[in-house]
């Protein structure tokens, strides 16, 4: 990781610091941009973001000296919304002197290159997955093979690359032929310091019984079908499984879950807002990912849920995959499981189930890491791009 002089400040740079980020998605729900926008602006950069609008947002706002604004046409074919995005973000970008553009995605890096060419200005590609060697089964193979070679093109041409994990990080060096290239992991900004029981309180949970937790989108390709499957090994008077989200396959969960007499042991909640999202996860004792290697992209990811499992102090259970079995083995804050194999996964359930005093040692392991891995260590690296592009006299950085 990058290490940068404290002593510096952005302020320092002899003209102004206006960046630009563009992201076609909807701000508010991306908290990596959150995240980084809102730090690059308590560090003195003054920061726009244009994003894509969704449903009934506001067109502008300012929100934690961020400013937002949306554009896009909605339309049938999402490409249209992008297309009308575009324009709007270019229409709006030659209107202001901006000193550096923040592409984050795939989707957001042609227009992001096109700007930084007609302005003149340096280039950040924020890729958030290893987008090329990901699963896109929507889209015809030759549109495929077309995005992968202009993600090339551009990314290779990019003044500097931010993703969000080492072994990412490795393999885009090799195919953008680009070593410029800094890891910022996806660690929450906010922090919960102390244990609460809404969860148990809520749904009427003995305090003597573990609470298995997964959290996030409610979907196939997450591996919630084998999360599933491991649960219905396990005898339902010794743990509960809690399901804190939303998504396409929810309706699949609840049938599963009537049709194997799962109802005492699996727990279907709501998602809850980002700032209580702690505190909810601090209910339980173990966190659950369980998302499978069928692409490099998985096998490399390293995704913010095990960060938010960390911080709210819970053990950790994951599929085996490289980057996140290292974190859980290196820190000694849980258990991995073979990949694709729900037997593995039950196997280490029960092994914690009967083994509380080893859990109980995964959860303080956690607690402590929690003090180390924060979002102000991390952002420490992407603060030294911002000064190597943007104050190369007084940057500092090692």
């Amino acid at each position: 990781m990058a290490v940068c002089d404290p002593a510096i400040t952005a302020k320092e740079c002899m003209t102004t610091t206006s960046v630009l980020h563009l992201l076609i998605s909807d701000y508010q729900v991306d908290s990596r941009v959150r995240n980084e926008t809102e730090s690059l602006k308590n560090s003195g950069y003054e920061i726009d973001v244009f994003c894509l609008k969704s449903g009934d947002t506001e067109k502008t706002e300012r929100r934690n000296g961020v400013r937002i604004a949306r554009f896009g046409t909605f339309a049938d074919r999402k490409i249209l919304h992008i297309l009308t995005a575009y324009l709007g973000f270019l229409y709006a970008a030659m209107r202001k002197n901006y000193r550096l553009v923040h592409a984050h995605d795939f989707t957001a890096l042609p227009i992001g290159f096109f700007l930084s060419r007609l302005k003149s200005i340096p280039l950040i590609y924020d890729t958030h997955e290893l987008w090329s060697e990901s699963e896109h089964e929507d889209y015809p193979e030759l549109m495929l093979r077309l995005a992968y070679r202009i993600e090339r093109y551009l990314a290779k041409r990019a003044d500097r690359i931010v993703t969000v994990s080492d072994s990412i990080n490795t393999f885009l060096q090799r195919y953008f032929e680009n070593p410029r290239i800094t890891t910022v992991r996806n660690i929450p900004s906010y922090t919960f310091s102390h244990q609460s029981d809404i969860l148990r309180e809520r749904y009427s949970l003995p305090f003597d019984i573990p609470i298995f937790i997964y959290h996030g989108a409610i979907s196939k390709s997450r591996g919630v079908d084998l999360i599933l499957e491991a649960v219905k090994r396990i005898r339902h008077d010794e743990f509960r499984f809690l399901f804190l989200g939303s998504g396409p396959y929810l309706k699949e969960i609840e049938k599963f879950v009537h049709e194997n007499d799962m109802e005492s042991k699996v727990i279907l909640s709501e998602a809850v807002p980002q700032n209580e999202l702690l505190a909810y996860l601090s209910s339980g004792d173990i966190g659950v990912h369980a998302i499978s290697n069928t692409c490099l992209n998985h096998a490399y990811c390293l995704p913010n849920k095990l960060f938010e499992y960390i911080h709210a102090g819970l053990g950790v259970l994951c599929t085996d995959l490289k980057e996140m079995s290292h974190l859980v083995q290196e820190n000694g804050i849980g258990l991995n499981f073979e990949n694709r194999n729900p037997d593995d996964l039950a196997l280490k359930m029960r092994y914690l189930i009967e083994h509380r005093d080893q859990m109980n040692r995964y959860k303080s392991n956690s607690r402590q890491l929690s003090k180390f891995l924060t979002w102000d260590n991390e952002y420490s690296g992407l603060k030294c791009v911002y000064r190597d592009l943007l104050c190369p006299k007084t940057a500092a950085c090692k």
